[in-house]
């Protein structure tokens, strides 16, 4: 007789702790033999601690939570990877939301984003939509009118309810609509079934991309129906409302499962905030550093000629830009088309920009002070406000101009007639220094009716902000504007009989004739 082996008891089996799971998912006989989750980290054996948020765990085991890299961020607890930061943005390492990405050098906050309102479904257009197919081959259950814009379930499904629906046994259901064009997607709300089997799309994903066929690679996952998340809204009758992570787009929007879809109506809305919140700053502004910071226009004399810049460059030689250009064009002076610009020869001219010079005989001179003529209203003495001369002198017996005007309510005016169009870049105005004035204003008109808002270059009607006009003058400069008539308009804050203006002095722009002479042109050349 052979004798039987010594009987050995097994090991009884160990429940791993929360978080942990035994190696190959095989049952263990200690609690040793138990290791942490992906997501979670911990001694082997333990329960295990959910990584922090700005944190992740990429693989099971009891290696330590790693930080998650620039550039990308972590919103929840437990979580194997980090999610990146939209395109064109940037994070600090261990960020913890998406709000931490901060755009990139060369890119600006799009804070005047807003997204086209209304459901992007087009609803009441069938040809929108496109199915795998349909129930037993029924075509009374229309794919149309899982858009037909109405979310109501008006009968028994066999009825014309609104609603589309596919069973297997085509293991692959998908409802695909067309939004013609790339969208920025925020949330798909898909209305399933009113009268029963409201579990139908447990499961099913919201893809969305630029692909066709919802297995293309192009679409990404926006979200999945769920029990925990959307069970209360289905079973009341309501949407189950999925919204997609920042960043997603595309032009085509699937609802698919491998097992059965219903869908009542689906709505699509854009998302409120664009796919690339950080957009590349514009030919001729820059942005140097990471941050929520504008893009800023290159200063005058300097150019940037590419989108999503760090810095401007200064203009070559002999050409100049103004704020916020792509390119430098020639100086005043020079001809060419650059960025190559030559002097322009002796007796001829040309302002700044683009192009050749032109012959002197071309130029007019700036008229002189006798060519220049005065109107005005109220007149009570002789004009001499352009005799060249702002000294009031033995002002009793000194020429100058007064306009009647009794009141800051009272605003009168002194015309001037240059006698032709002329390129003109500030106004000088005097009055008695010991007066205080009010509500004053300069205005340049072509015509000389002072009709446009364009026409005002200076005005100010707070009485203690303008104040009393300086000895030296009242200085109004402002861009070169064409005009022939310059208006100066002025109230006494008292009644001492009216606006005294001594002299106003034209500022006129000038352009080299190449013969040491400053001349322009009265055409706008």
């Amino acid at each position: 007789v052979i004798p039987l082996p010594p009987f050995t008891r097994a090991a009884a089996a160990v429940a791993c702790p929360n978080n942990t799971l035994a190696p190959l998912r095989t049952q263990v006989s200690a609690l040793s033999q138990c290791i942490c989750d992906a997501g979670y980290t911990g001694p082997n054996g333990t329960a295990c601690r959910a990584c922090e948020r700005g944190t992740f765990k990429a693989a099971n085991g009891s290696a330590p939570c790693e930080t998650c890299r620039a550039g990308s961020y972590q919103n929840e607890a437990g979580a194997s990877v980090c999610a990146e930061c939209p395109p064109n943005s940037y994070s600090l390492p261990g960020s913890q939301s998406v709000d931490e990405c901060v755009c990139d050098v060369g890119y600006a906050s799009t804070a005047g984003y807003t997204a086209t309102p209304g459901n992007r479904a087009r609803p009441g257009d069938p040809t929108a939509l496109e199915v795998s197919g349909i129930h037993n081959n029924n075509p009374a259950w229309s794919k149309g009118w899982a858009n037909d814009g109405s979310t109501v379930q008006a009968g028994p499904i066999f009825s014309n309810n609104g609603f589309w629906l596919s069973f297997a046994p085509d293991p692959d259901q998908w409802l695909r609509v067309d939004m013609g064009e790339s969208v920025c997607v925020g949330e798909v709300w898909v209305w399933g079934r009113s009268d029963c089997c409201f579990t139908t799309n447990y499961g099913a994903q919201i893809l969305v991309g630029d692909g066709p066929r919802f297995n293309d690679t192009a679409n990404v996952l926006c979200d999945t129906v769920d029990a925990a998340t959307h069970g209360a809204a289905i079973a009341a009758g309501d949407a189950a409302k999925l919204r997609c992570a920042p960043g997603v787009s595309g032009r085509y929007v699937f609802v698919y499962d491998t097992n059965s879809i219903s869908v009542r109506e689906i709505e699509i809305y854009e998302s409120s905030t664009p796919c690339e919140a950080c957009q590349a700053c514009a030919a001729g502004s820059f942005k140097a550093a990471n941050g929520s910071q504008a893009c800023v226009p290159c200063e005058p004399g300097a150019f940037l000629d590419q989108t999503g810049g760090s810095a401007c460059t200064a203009c070559p030689d002999n050409t100049t830009s103004a704020a916020g250009s792509a390119l430098c064009s020639c100086g005043s002076g020079f001809e060419g088309w650059g960025p190559a610009c030559t002097a322009c020869p002796a007796g001829k001219y040309k302002d700044a920009g683009p192009g050749l010079c032109s012959d002197v005989d071309e130029c007019n001179q700036p008229p002189s002070k006798s060519a220049i003529t005065v109107t005005s209203e109220g007149l009570t003495r002789d004009f001499n406000a352009v005799d060249g001369s702002a000294d009031p002198g033995d002002w009793p017996n000194q020429p100058y101009s007064i306009v009647d005007s009794q009141s800051c309510e009272d605003v009168k005016h002194l015309t001037l007639d240059l006698g032709a169009v002329v390129p003109v870049s500030g106004v000088t105005y005097y009055m008695f220094s010991n007066r205080r004035y009010c509500s004053q204003s300069v205005a340049l008109s072509m015509a000389g009716n002072f009709s446009g808002e364009e026409d005002l270059v200076f005005e100010c009607g707070d009485f203690d902000e303008c104040g009393t006009v300086p000895a030296a003058g009242r200085a109004v400069t402002f861009d070169t504007k064409w005009a022939r008539y310059i208006r100066v308009g002025s109230a006494l804050s008292d009644a001492n009989g009216g606006v005294h203006i001594l002299e106003v002095t034209p500022v006129y722009t000038t352009y080299s004739c190449g013969a040491d002479s400053a001349c322009f042109n009265t055409d706008g050349r």
